[in-house]
């Protein structure tokens, strides 16, 4: 698996937001499609899975 360039600014003001937003219960955040195979075109999206761990209690 290719990893997205470090140094991708949009990737990473997501990571931060995404750090801020669900703290501890985020568990992993995983780039997909044409950024992660390292072959996106300028007008290219995000593709991305944010996987959370369970909130005790919430149901």
């Amino acid at each position: 698996m290719t990893k997205p360039a470090p140094a991708d600014p949009i990737l990473a003001r997501f990571r931060a937001a995404l750090a801020r937003t669900y703290g501890e219960r985020l568990e992993r955040a995983v780039l997909f499609g044409s950024r992660a195979r390292g072959d996106a075109r300028p007008d290219s999206d995000y593709d991305v899975a944010v996987f959370l761990r369970e909130q005790e209690g919430f149901w």
